[in-house]
């Protein structure tokens, strides 16, 4: 059983694959299997640990700002 990382075009992990065999396409990373993806992103040639950014604060609703 081969792991594959996928990961989008600019190299952020979209998903992983387990994969009965050995596949070649340039958005599937082959990775062990304990290999943790959270915030690691592919440059090319190996990979980077990134910190995300934090999420903006949701808008306020119609309701929110009607009772305000």
């Amino acid at each position: 059983m081969c792991r594959y990382a996928r990961v989008d075009e600019n190299g952020f992990v979209i998903g992983t694959s387990n994969l009965s065999g050995e596949v070649s396409a340039s958005d599937m990373i082959l990775v062990d299997e304990d290999f943790d993806i959270t915030n690691k992103r592919w440059n090319g040639s190996s990979w980077e640990s990134y910190t995300p950014p934090e999420p903006p604060e949701p808008e306020p609703t119609q309701l929110d700002r009607m009772e305000a």
